[in-house]
């Protein structure tokens, strides 16, 4: 094989890895705000958004004292929040014949906004903003 055609195929296969790199290089949206319950931000708690369009893929991330950030895919999204406090102690459910007693968590946001989310937001390219007023939680007491 000729030299310059070495030389040739390989600025072409350089040119062509440039060209891929560069629509790689495109970065997902970001949202983020504060969640609250009754006006009261969440300590801890997770945040997921899933794709209502079958389009996009399902996206999470933390809450730490009401903030949370995501990067996320483009579109319209169900939302749900979840977060969990201390209920006193339990038998430790892994080994209840040990007699060990372990710390109950309950979940405290209500249905609506978790297993049967009535939440949605819908990401665009770039910085989002978007925060989350929940309402009608056991905010001190946890929901069985």
């Amino acid at each position: 094989m000729p030299r310059s055609y070495r030389f040739s195929s390989a600025i072409l296969l350089v040119a062509a890895c440039c060209l891929a790199a560069v629509g790689c290089g495109k970065s997902k949206p970001i949202i983020e705000g504060l969640v609250t319950l009754d006006g009261v931000p969440i300590e801890k708690g997770l945040i997921m958004l899933v794709p209502t369009n079958g389009k996009g893929q399902t996206a999470g991330g933390g809450i730490e004292a009401g903030r949370y950030r995501i990067s996320a895919s483009p579109g319209p999204m169900a939302v749900r929040i979840n977060a969990a406090r201390e209920d006193g102690k339990i038998l430790d459910p892994a080994a209840p014949w040990t007699g060990v007693m372990v710390d109950r968590y309950v979940e405290y946001v209500p249905d609506c906004y978790n297993e049967n989310s009535e939440l949605e937001v819908t990401i665009k390219p770039g910085l989002n903003k978007h925060d989350f007023k929940l309402e009608g939680g056991t905010v001190g007491s946890g929901k069985e």
